[in-house]
C-alpha cells in the first residue's frame, strides 16, 4: 500500500484579540478563537483521524518554534507570532502534518504571507522548486509549489491566520490524488478558522 505524508503548516494573524482594524482588513474578520479550536477533532475532516502516536504541539515563543520548526519560524518570528500549533494526522494513505500559526495583526500576517516568497527570509521558498502557483476556494489566498522529489507545499491565508501545507507521498512520487487529499482537507480545515 502506497503512503503519503501530508504536512500542513497553519499561520495565524490576529490583532491583540482580533484583526487590526485597518483599512485593508476584510470587515468579517473580527473574531479569534483558541488556538487549539481550529484544529480539526479526530474524524472531523472526513477520513483523516489524529496519527498514532502525535500529540499536540504548541510554541508561544521565539525560541520555542525555532526549536520546533527551525528555519521555517524566521518570517513568523520577525513578523511578532503570537502562538504556534501542530497536529499529526492520517487517513491512511497520507500522513498530514497541520500547523497554525497566529499573529499579532491581519496586516502582520499578510507581511509573512509575502516575506514567505522571499528566499533570503524563508527557508521553504529556497527549498521551492519552480515557483508557487495559486489555489482557488481555500481562505483569502492559497498556493502550492514543488517541494521536491514527492512533496507539495501550500499555503494558506485567512483573514489574520496563515496556512502553509505540506503533503509528501511516501511512494515517491507526485500524484493528483496527493493534491487532491491536501485540497480536501485543507478546505475543511480552515473553514474552522473565524472570521
Amino acid at each position: 500500500m502506497m503512503l503519503r505524508t501530508l504536512v500542513l503548516v497553519v499561520g495565524v494573524g490576529v490583532a491583540a484579540v482580533g484583526c487590526d482594524g485597518g483599512d485593508d482588513t476584510p470587515a468579517r474578520c473580527t473574531n479569534t478563537a483558541a488556538l487549539a479550536t481550529v484544529f480539526p477533532a479526530d474524524g472531523e475532516v472526513a477520513g483523516f483521524t489524529v496519527a498514532a502516536g502525535s500529540t499536540f504541539e504548541t510554541a508561544s515563543t521565539k525560541n520555542d518554534l525555532v526549536a520546533l520548526i527551525d528555519g521555517a519560524a524566521d518570517p513568523f518570528t520577525d513578523n511578532g507570532f503570537v502562538t504556534w500549533g501542530r497536529q499529526h494526522y492520517t487517513d491512511g494513505s497520507n500522513t498530514l502534518d497541520y500547523q497554525v500559526y497566529q499573529m499579532p495583526s491581519v496586516a502582520a500576517n499578510e507581511t509573512t504571507w509575502a516575506a514567505e516568497l522571499d528566499p533570503a527570509k524563508s527557508y521553504r521558498q529556497s527549498q521551492v522548486a519552480g515557483g508557487w502557483t495559486d489555489v482557488a476556494g481555500i481562505g483569502d489566498a492559497a498556493r502550492v509549489a514543488n517541494g521536491g522529489a514527492a512533496v507539495w507545499w501550500y499555503g494558506v491565508r485567512k483573514c489574520a491566520y496563515q496556512v502553509d501545507a505540506h503533503i509528501t507521498d511516501l511512494s515517491g512520487t507526485k500524484s493528483d490524488a496527493t493534491k487532491t487529499a491536501a485540497e480536501t482537507y485543507l478546505k475543511a480545515a480552515v473553514a474552522k478558522i473565524p472570521e
